[in-house]
C-alpha cells in the first residue's frame, strides 16, 4: 500500500487521470483543446464546433454538427418544463436557480451511468450529453432573464445568440459574435476545482446533473469562478482616477488583486490576451470604452510590480471587462462560466468513467489514541 508521509496541499500537481481533452502549457502561454490550439478555434471555429471537439474528440463533418445541435434544441424544449417549475419559487441567486433546475431535471432526462459490473457503458452517456447540454443552457438562460419566452422564441438559435438575448437587452449581431468567442475561451480547462468536484460525484456513479450541480457550488467560491464577479463589482465601482492608488494600496498590503495571477500560467494567460483584443474592439466602437480605460491602467499599474514575479491578468480580469462592455451585469457574470464550461465539465467527467474508480483520498491522522472514556457526571 502507497502511503504519502505528509499530505499534499491542494492535491498540487497530483494526477487522478490521463486526459486527451485539453493540454496547458503554462511555461509558454498555450492552450489546446484535443490538439487544436485555442488560438485557432478562437478564429475560426464556433462554440457548437467546439463543445462537440470537446465531447467527442473529433471537429464535427457538417451533418453530425446539425444533428448535434438538434440534439441540444431537444434538451432546450425538455428545459421549458423545468423552467415551469423553478418558476414557482422565490429563489433570488441565479446559480442557485440553476442548481435546483438540474435537481429538478433529473426526472425529465436520463442522465444516470449504466454499467455492466464496474465497467461504465460511456456510449449510453455519450447518447444523451448534447441534450443534457441543451438542456442547462436552456436553464441559465432563463436563470438570468427569467423570462421562459425568451427560452421558447429562441429555441432554435445558436447557443451565443440564446444567451445573448437572455443577458442583453439591446443583443445585436456583434455581441453575439463577441459571446460564441467568450464561451469558446471559457468551454474547459483541464481538472480545475469545479471540473474536480464533477469527477468526484461522477466517480460514485451518480447522476451527472449531479456532478454538474457539485460543480457549480464549487465555481462559487471565491477562489474559483467567485473570482470573475468579484472583479467586475472592482471594475464597475472603481474610478479611473483612482485606480493608481487603489493598485498601490492592494500591493502595499499584501492583498490579492483580483482577476491577477493562476496556478498554471507563469506568463500572460492565453485566453485574457483573446479577450483583451475582444474587449479593445468594443471600446473603438466607444461601447463600455471606460471600463476598458479603466481595465487597461489597472492591468498597467498592476504590472509594474506583478510582472517581476510572473503575476499577469487572467481569463477573469478580461473576461468580466467585456461582459461589462457589453453590458452584462457582475451578478449575471458567473451564470456565463456555467454555460460556458457546462461542455467542459461534462467531457471530463466522462473521459474518467471511461476507467472509472470510485475517488477516495487519504487523511493522516494526526490526533491521540486510546483516551480513557470518562462518564458525563466525571468531566
Amino acid at each position: 500500500m502507497l502511503v504519502f508521509r505528509e499530505p499534499i496541499p491542494g492535491l498540487e500537481d497530483v494526477p487522478i487521470k490521463y486526459t486527451r481533452i485539453t493540454y496547458i502549457d503554462g511555461e509558454k502561454g498555450e492552450l489546446y483543446y484535443r490538439g487544436y490550439n485555442l488560438v485557432d478555434l478562437f478564429n475560426n471555429s464556433s462554440y457548437e464546433e467546439t463543445a462537440y471537439l470537446l465531447l467527442f474528440g473529433k471537429l464535427p463533418p457538417s451533418n453530425e454538427l446539425e444533428e448535434f445541435k438538434e440534439q441540444m434544441f431537444e434538451g432546450r424544449k425538455i428545459a421549458l418544463e423545468v423552467i415551469e417549475e423553478i418558476d414557482k419559487l422565490s429563489i433570488k441567486n441565479a446559480l442557485d436557480r440553476i442548481k435546483i433546475g438540474l435537481i429538478l431535471a433529473s426526472k425529465y432526462v436520463d442522465s444516470w451511468p449504466k454499467y455492466v459490473g464496474k465497467r461504465v457503458i460511456v456510449d449510453s452517456l455519450l447518447v444523451n450529453v448534447p441534450k443534457i447540454l441543451g438542456l442547462v443552457h436552456a436553464i441559465t438562460a432563463y436563470a438570468v432573464s427569467l423570462d421562459p419566452t425568451t427560452i421558447e422564441e429562441n429555441l432554435e438559435a445558436t447557443c451565443a445568440e440564446l444567451l445573448c438575448k437572455s443577458l442583453i437587452k439591446s443583443c445585436e449581431q456583434k455581441h453575439i459574435h463577441a459571446l460564441d468567442k467568450l464561451l469558446i475561451v471559457y468551454a474547459d480547462h483541464g481538472l480545475s476545482a469545479s471540473a474536480f468536484a464533477a469527477t468526484v460525484v461522477a466517480s460514485t456513479l451518480s447522476n451527472l446533473l449531479y456532478a454538474l450541480e457539485a460543480a457549480i457550488s464549487a465555481l462559487q467560491g471565491p477562489l474559483h469562478g467567485g473570482a470573475l464577479e468579484k472583479v467586475a463589482y472592482m471594475l464597475e465601482n472603481i474610478s479611473l482616477e483612482e485606480v493608481e492608488e487603489y493598485v498601490s494600496k492592494k500591493l502595499a498590503q499584501k492583498e490579492k488583486l483580483m482577476g491577477f495571477g493562476h496556478r498554471v500560467y507563469k506568463t500572460y494567460d492565453p485566453r485574457a490576451k483573446l479577450l483583451k483584443r475582444l474587449a479593445a474592439k468594443f471600446a473603438m466602437s466607444n461601447e463600455g470604452s471606460k471600463v476598458y480605460l479603466k481595465a487597461v491602467a489597472l492591468e498597467l499599474h498592476a504590472l509594474r510590480n506583478l510582472a517581476v514575479k510572473r503575476i499577469y491578468p487572467n481569463v477573469d480580469f478580461w473576461a468580466a471587462a467585456l461582459l461589462l462592455i457589453m453590458g452584462v451585469k457582475p451578478e449575471n457574470q458567473l451564470p456565463v462560466f456555467v454555460y460556458a464550461r457546462t461542455v467542459g465539465w461534462l467531457a471530463h467527467t466522462i473521459e474518467y468513467l471511461e476507467n472509472n474508480r470510485i475517488l477516495r483520498p487519504r487523511a493522516i491522522y494526526q490526533g491521540p489514541i486510546g483516551l480513557e472514556y470518562k462518564p458525563l457526571e466525571s468531566r
